[in-house]
């Protein structure tokens, strides 16, 4: 295998025979000479956000928040698990319109 240097090669397909003491095999592989992505084609293309520090510390408050947030429903008050659903679910959709009005109106 040689080495590459400069533009990257990929994989296209070129013919090869190997044989077997009972069977020949082909195969094709070829090389495409392309150029590398320009940096600003590779930050277009990243739609992923950066996991930082930032993530990491919301991600934690509002786990434990939801959670004890819905075990004091479920337990202190005492209306089980489904009398807890029905108090969350509307808080989480009236949450997500919200944000997605505050979405709205930003742009």
């Amino acid at each position: 295998m040689t080495r590459m240097t400069g533009p990257i090669k990929r994989f296209m397909g070129k013919e090869s025979v190997a044989t077997n003491s009972s069977h020949t095999l082909l195969w094709t592989e070829t090389y495409q000479q392309v150029s590398a992505p320009d940096k600003n084609t590779m930050r277009m293309a990243n739609t992923v956000p950066e996991v930082t520090i930032y993530f990491w510390i919301v991600k934690i408050i509002a786990t434990i928040l939801g959670e004890t947030g819905a075990d004091f429903i479920s337990v202190n008050l005492n209306i089980g698990l489904t009398g807890t659903t029905y108090v969350m679910s509307p808080l989480l959709l009236i949450s997500l319109f919200l944000y997605s009005l505050l979405l709205c109106l930003g742009k």
